[in-house]
């Protein structure tokens, strides 16, 4: 498979950058979710179209990506998440593609 294309876009550097940081900052860590790696990458891949600001800080600057996505039953999703701060919220939302 050949990603020719998409790896010269600044973007996907960008991204490949930072997953590597991540990956860095999890070894470091000593964190045994790194051998989720893959899949935790795909999650946050998918959750990032439900990224969401926290109703208690407030700040528009701070948008954060839902630690869990849950299926409603209705088309839709629940997403709970939890900002720098500590507070901890949900948001339904319609499935987005």
């Amino acid at each position: 498979m050949s990603y020719e294309k998409i790896a010269r876009m600044p973007e996907y550097q960008k991204v490949v950058e930072s997953l590597d940081a991540f990956r860095r900052a999890l070894e470091d860590a000593g964190s045994s979710m790194l051998d989720d790696f893959a899949s935790i990458t795909l999650f946050a891949a998918g959750s990032a179209a439900y990224r969401d600001m926290c109703p208690e800080c407030k700040d528009p600057h701070a948008v954060y990506a839902p630690h869990e996505v849950l299926p409603d039953g209705q088309k839709g999703v629940q997403c709970g998440y939890l900002c720098r701060r500590g507070h901890r919220w949900s948001c339904a939302w319609a499935r987005r593609a």
